[in-house]
């Protein structure tokens, strides 16, 4: 009989834990195929980026910024580095988006609240801009495969 409670509550316990769980998927400049995909706790109170920022430190991958977004995940370039000059009139800014179970917020990530068993998935983008105006935003670097970060040795961090 003991050891039945036993393996109840194991189960039980283990059952409230998958429950609570969210997924988090990274996904870089080059390929569409995960950086890595991390299962982690998800509380009613949490939002996309304190649980990003917390994957983020407990995982050890490097990164520059806060649950109110990410300049740098993975070692990925910021500021003019981060850039792709196309002409005179036309460039390319690049960073970290977000969305959360296929739908992309147009707020920041600590201000969406992230629930059980949601699926957030940062990717490495670009936003277009092209004679005075921004005319995308958050397009997946991999389409293009930008020579700057995709040629060569690779300039950002890659998970054993």
């Amino acid at each position: 009989m003991g050891r039945l409670l036993v393996t109840v509550f194991l189960f039980v316990g283990l059952a409230s834990v998958k429950a609570s769980a969210a997924w988090i998927t990274f996904v870089g400049p080059c390929d569409q195929r995960p950086l890595t995909v991390i299962e982690t706790p998800a509380h009613s109170t949490s939002s996309a980026g304190a649980i990003t920022l917390a994957v983020l430190q407990r995982s050890e991958i490097p990164f520059v910024g806060t649950e109110q977004g990410f300049a740098s995940i993975f070692g990925t370039p910021t500021g003019m580095d981060s850039m792709e000059v196309i002409s005179d009139d036309e460039m390319l800014a690049y960073g970290w988006c977000f969305s959360v179970n296929d739908h992309s917020p147009e707020v920041y990530p600590h201000e969406y609240p992230v629930n059980q068993q949601d699926r957030i998935l940062w990717w490495y983008g670009y936003a277009h801009y092209k004679r005075g105006e921004w005319i995308t935003q958050c397009t997946p670097a991999f389409r293009r495969k930008p020579a700057f970060l995709c040629q060569g040795p690779s300039q950002f961090y890659r998970p054993r």
